[in-house]
């Protein structure tokens, strides 16, 4: 993770992250067949960008080597988590 200073987080920073969190359990639900299809045989290093909470890390063998490229600082509470649920090698920047 970045050590630079980020700035306090904007209003549309507050209420992405909002939304990412409770609204898109739903939407998720919809999209895992193919996500499930697209990423789960990835290998190798991972580049993901934007990645928000962390909903692909799900879908993602354990084996890869992800790294994150997340401007949104409210969001990174919720990545360090879905990667240490997942045990997959990985960091996250802004």
């Amino acid at each position: 993770m970045s050590t630079t200073p980020h700035p306090a987080p904007t209003f549309p920073q507050r209420f992405q992250a909002w939304c990412l969190v409770h609204a898109c359990p739903v939407y998720e639900k919809s999209v895992a067949p193919y996500k499930r299809a697209l990423l789960g045989e990835l290998s190798g290093a991972i580049l993901e960008i934007g990645p928000g909470t962390g909903v692909n890390l799900a879908y993602y063998p354990q084996t890869v080597r992800w790294i994150g490229i997340e401007p949104n600082p409210l969001l990174h509470p919720h990545l360090r988590a879905a990667l240490d649920a997942r045990h997959i090698a990985g960091e996250f920047r802004f």
